[in-house]
């Protein structure tokens, strides 16, 4: 299982925690500008985070931690059921 230290209050992302990585992945497909949204960069971080991290190489951007996170759903596409609230250790409430 993934694990981060990652963790991001519900009431600041727009992303719902039952959401799966792909669910996300794919709202920000449908609006280009949520690319480039700051408000997503903790929840992307956290999804970033998924591969084992490699000092020095963290992404700056949102579009950079977006381009990350699909690039290891390509590697391992089963991550991308994972919910939200299970990769940020919110758990069901």
């Amino acid at each position: 299982m993934f694990r981060t230290h990652t963790s991001v209050p519900s009431t600041v992302s727009p992303v719902h925690p039952d959401w799966t990585i792909n669910d996300v992945m794919a709202w920000v497909a449908d609006d280009d500008a949520r690319c480039h949204d700051e408000a997503l960069r903790p929840v992307l971080s956290a999804l970033a985070g998924l591969r084992q991290p490699q000092p020095g190489l963290r992404p700056t951007s949102t579009v950079a931690l977006v381009r990350e996170v699909a690039a290891h759903l390509r590697r391992e596409p089963a991550s991308g059921d994972i919910r939200v609230r299970d990769l940020l250790g919110q758990g069901v409430r």
